[in-house]
């Protein structure tokens, strides 16, 4: 009889493309080696416990509370003048909707998940249902949005808990944070994560040796995402963007690149409050892209402009001219970047920095030459699979 695996990421209900894709990629890797592994259905919304008030001052510091609070001053002041927010409020409802409708299929039918759906006070009656139970291969331990549920704190130590391509997407953390890690896993059988900077910030709190491991789409090859893939969306030649932050900067280079090599611009919005930033940037806007034709999307591009760990994967993958940027003037959330730029030997496709963030540079690159041997790559997709091996034996 089959192993039956138990896995707790940001799956259910989700509208992220990186998401998606990789819950997608961990249930099929763990099915080639014969187990039963499928999602454990607890949605996202009931997962978010912000810190709050004076706690969350000197949690996370004033600075970064004062320039939240000046964020949302801005956006109260500036929205209402560009739009009445009862029409702002229902443009947003309906691309929302749209968005949802577009991940149906892949959510619910192509990637294997629990029949029932539960919440933190539920979640412990599934714990006889599974042989292994895996948190991951997202943000599942940023504190930002911290739930213990991620931490399999619902799982008796008599169960086996791992963690596959866990990220922690933060630089730092708090005396009380550490506190929470350090207890949450001490009945972990073996911890892996996605950054490198996660395996400093784990050493010492972790029970186990932290390992370095791919993200789960990085598993499954080229011809394995093709039956996944959908058909060409664009008929034509294009630049394909991904933008998830605000950066202007990035978005004027596009802009500026396009012109310079006559290309349409193809752009999926962000779609967390419909960002002003996006309504007129592009050629075409694509509101109702399913995680298939985010693939197509980026597979048949001749050029990728992104700030998503994700894209920059599916970029190797299928073998395209990207460029990557920080998500924020500050570069916030760039260790994942660094890393996957490192490892396929691509650094200079990360164009942060003064020196780097204009169009002279990005024009400057040379072209990925990717029949080059890759044995770091290779050396590191070995030892993620013999992680999961190892791991999920007697």
């Amino acid at each position: 009889m089959k192993k039956k695996i138990g896995i707790v990421t940001q799956y259910y209900n989700s509208t992220n493309y990186g998401g998606n894709l990789q819950a997608y990629a961990l249930c099929a890797v763990l099915d080639h080696k014969g187990y039963n592994a499928e999602q454990i259905c607890f949605p996202f919304e009931a997962l978010i416990q912000r810190e709050k008030g004076v706690k969350a001052l000197f949690s996370r510091g004033f600075c970064y509370f004062f320039k939240k609070v000046l964020r949302r001053v801005k956006y109260m002041l500036v929205n209402p003048i560009i739009e009445p927010k009862k029409k702002r409020e229902e443009q947003k409802h309906q691309v929302r909707k749209k968005r949802t409708a577009a991940f149906f299929n892949f959510n619910r039918n192509l990637i294997p998940h629990s029949r029932e759906i539960y919440n933190s006070e539920s979640i412990g009656s599934c714990v006889e249902n599974y042989d292994v139970f895996i948190t991951g291969s997202d943000q599942v331990w940023n504190f930002d949005w911290y739930n213990p549920s991620y931490f399999l704190d619902f799982v008796p130590s008599s169960k086996t808990k791992m963690s596959y391509a866990a990220s922690v997407a933060m630089p730092s953390l708090t005396k009380q944070q550490a506190k929470i890690v350090k207890n949450s896993l001490q009945d972990y059988k073996a911890i892996s994560v996605r950054e490198k900077s996660a395996v400093k910030l784990l050493e010492g709190l972790s029970p186990v040796e932290v390992q370095t491991v791919l993200d789960p789409t990085l598993l499954l090859t080229k011809e394995e995402w093709d039956k996944v893939c959908s058909d060409r969306v664009i008929n034509e030649d294009y630049i394909f963007c991904y933008f998830l932050g605000d950066n202007q900067q990035e978005r004027k280079i596009v802009e500026e690149f396009a012109r310079l090599h006559s290309l349409k611009v193809v752009v999926i919005p962000h779609i967390v409050g419909i960002k002003l930033i996006e309504r007129n940037f592009g050629d075409e806007r694509l509101y109702d892209a399913s995680p298939e034709q985010f693939l197509s999307l980026i597979k048949h591009a001749k050029y990728v402009f992104t700030d998503s760990f994700h894209a920059v994967v599916f970029s190797n993958i299928y073998q395209k001219q990207y460029f990557v940027f920080n998500r924020s003037q500050k570069g916030e959330m760039s260790s994942r970047i660094v890393d996957i730029t490192k490892l396929f030997h691509q650094e200079e496709r990360f164009c942060a920095g003064k020196n780097k963030e204009n169009v002279d540079y990005v024009t400057s690159l040379s072209d990925i030459d990717y029949t080059k041997e890759n044995k770091d790559f290779e050396k590191l997709k070995q030892a993620s699979i013999e992680f999961l091996e190892k791991n999920l034996k007697d």
